[in-house]
């Protein structure tokens, strides 16, 4: 993995990082020995672009966990129908 995809997934997980990346990228990833060439890179990133993905994942897991018993119960309720139809027909 390149450092450039290794910084932007530790920025995507790693919270306290994000923190740090978002106020400071240079400054953030200095322990990475990067290249004149990586820094640069870094200094280009639309950091706002960061912050509206990590929101959108937030609010993906967030619904995720938040959907999942409900989506069950439903499938659940869903299953029960069609055992309830398919006696009622004679099947």
């Amino acid at each position: 993995m390149s450092k450039m995809n290794e910084i932007i997934s530790k920025v995507v997980t790693d919270e306290e990082f994000r923190s740090e990346f978002l106020a400071d990228p240079v400054k953030a990833t200095e322990s990475m020995n990067l290249t004149k060439e990586e820094i640069a890179e870094l200094k280009s990133i639309d950091l706002s672009e960061i912050t509206a993905i990590n929101q959108e994942l937030e609010d993906r897991i967030s619904k995720s966990f938040v959907g999942a018993p409900i989506e069950a119960e439903a499938e659940a309720g869903h299953s029960s129908e069609h055992s309830s139809h398919s006696s009622d027909c004679g099947w």
